[in-house]
């Protein structure tokens, strides 16, 4: 599957709904930062959405993450 990145719902809907692997793509270089910080509510139990929580919640779930490779420290470094 190939999908614009963007606000990275595509990318799960596809996950969800049993594909293997997506490929995608974005010209803004934010939209990664993002897509890991959704990716960590969603390993962590929580709302896809990061505005239903409040900053103190967010970094402090940050802290926490254990990144798993190069681009996922990147982003918590972010």
């Amino acid at each position: 599957m190939f999908s614009v990145l963007a606000s990275s719902d595509q990318v799960f809907s596809f996950y969800y709904l049993g594909e293997n692997s997506v490929d995608t793509f974005d010209i803004h270089p934010l939209t990664k930062y993002y897509y890991y910080l959704r990716k960590w509510l969603l390993e962590n139990g929580m709302n896809l959405c990061p505005s239903e929580y409040d900053d103190y919640f967010l970094k402090d779930m940050v802290r926490k993450i254990e990144p798993r490779f190069k681009e996922e420290k990147l982003s918590k470094i972010f």
